[in-house]
């Protein structure tokens, strides 16, 4: 790991393998194929007030994810989750687990385990984050790394839906996609501070089939996206159990929930810097 200029999301440490590229063996001519695309996230400003048809998709949502109750999100506001599963760096793929604990909206912890390394800790507060990187002390994000951090705080609330909840967002028209096959209907999400950010729901069972949003690799602007492989219901509350993980189009790897726990007793210190 090289540290807080390196891009702080998936590739970072699932590439903090040894090793270098393997030697060059002579030319071959590689035929080239279609370049994978990701879902285009909308450039322009985002709306000022809500737009009535998208905010009736996601009431559908909202009412489909909680059986009818969606004030059983609000317990999600403060609340901790583990993830598992493979991610594809330079050196192949990489076993991985992440624990996200966040008191929504400014305190988010990200505890990061690579391949059996000691955990990397990611602090964010407000605009502010810090990493502490084992043998290396902790230090502060800036930059594009910070822009990447927030990005991926913010979508993993997202991906367990109670920020829809929350007065701040607003909800506008966004294209449509194909989803494992089959059509989903899109939103665009804006909140103050949030990435760029568009969720497709499936037409018939109203619930989340994808999270697209801006996120940042290599200091690289990455448009990253979460497709729901399976579902699991946890207090009443139907989420996403296995995903699969892309950037700019490509497969990187997959997660599975291993844990939530909802609703959370943190305090302050656990997410501030020591």
């Amino acid at each position: 790991m090289r540290g807080p200029a390196v891009s702080l999301g998936l590739l970072l440490l699932a590439g903090c393998g040894g090793g270098g590229p393997p030697p060059i063996r002579g030319a071959k001519k590689i035929e080239s194929a279609p370049q994978p695309t990701a879902f285009s996230l909308p450039t322009d400003p985002s709306p000022a007030a809500s737009d009535p048809a998208a905010k009736a998709v996601i009431d559908a949502a909202l009412k489909a994810h909680t059986d009818g109750q969606p004030g059983k999100l609000d317990a999600l506001r403060t609340a901790r989750k583990t993830v598992a599963g493979s991610l594809t760096g330079p050196a192949g793929k990489v076993a991985n687990e992440w624990k996200f604990t966040w008191r929504w909206p400014d305190r988010w912890r990200t505890e990061m385990v690579v391949a059996g390394r000691p955990p990397v800790v990611i602090r964010r507060v407000g605009s502010a984050a810090w990493i502490a990187v084992p043998g290396a002390g902790e230090q502060p994000i800036s930059g594009s790394s910070l822009t990447g951090v927030q990005a991926e705080t913010f979508a993993e609330c997202l991906l367990v839906l109670f920020p829809l909840t929350d007065p701040a967002a607003v909800f506008g028209p966004a294209a449509g996609t194909s989803v494992r096959g089959k059509p989903a209907v899109g939103v665009r999400v804006s909140g103050p501070g949030w990435p760029t950010a568009v969720l497709h729901f499936d037409p018939d069972t109203k619930r989340l089939v994808q999270a697209s949003y801006a996120g940042s690799e290599g200091n690289v602007g990455t448009t990253k996206e979460v497709i729901v492989l399976a579902e699991k219901a946890v207090a009443g509350v139907t989420l996403p159990e296995r995903m699969e993980i892309r950037w700019d189009g490509q497969e990187k790897g997959d997660w599975t929930l291993k844990d939530i726990q909802f609703p959370l007793a943190v305090e302050d210190k656990l997410f501030d810097r020591p």
